[in-house]
């Protein structure tokens, strides 16, 4: 009885060979042989082709998968437990809070400059919770509106 070790030696002797001999025919041959078994050249090249671009594609997004997921994990979003409910509420939180920051102060003279109001409600949480990731929300903050 073969032992699985003994058939991956196997195998593997046997498609050094295949690769030998495929390495010492000339391009002819290969397609001689090909269009003799009634294979496509081009369509099999197609074939192949696809299946390494789909190998590359599934790497890479397996890659950005294990990426995100040690940046959430390293880097996580903040819950919105101090970030007031009511939008009107996180508008003046946004606004009393670079108002109390002084590193903040460029900000809060970008943002006088611009219309508030154009903000959605979705942006201003955002800058909320970009600035608590950042730790720019401290304890102290919490308690204000």
């Amino acid at each position: 009885m073969t032992t699985l070790k003994d058939a991956r030696v196997s195998v593997a002797t046997l498609m050094d060979a295949l690769a030998a001999e495929v390495e010492s025919a000339s391009d002819r041959e290969l397609l001689d042989d090909a269009a003799a078994a009634g294979l496509d050249a081009n369509a099999e090249s197609n074939r192949v082709r696809g299946l390494l671009l789909g190998a590359v594609v599934r790497a890479k997004k397996e890659r950005l998968a294990d990426a995100v997921k040690a940046r959430r994990k390293n880097v996580p979003l903040a819950s919105t437990g101090r970030i007031p409910m009511a939008p009107s509420d996180r508008r003046a939180f946004l606004m009393q809070t670079l108002e109390d920051r002084s590193q903040m102060k460029e900000a809060l003279g970008i943002l006088q400059h611009r219309d508030l109001a154009a903000l959605s409600d979705a942006d201003i949480e955002s800058v909320l919770k970009q600035l608590k990731a950042l730790g720019l929300l401290g304890e102290d903050d919490s308690e204000k509106p």
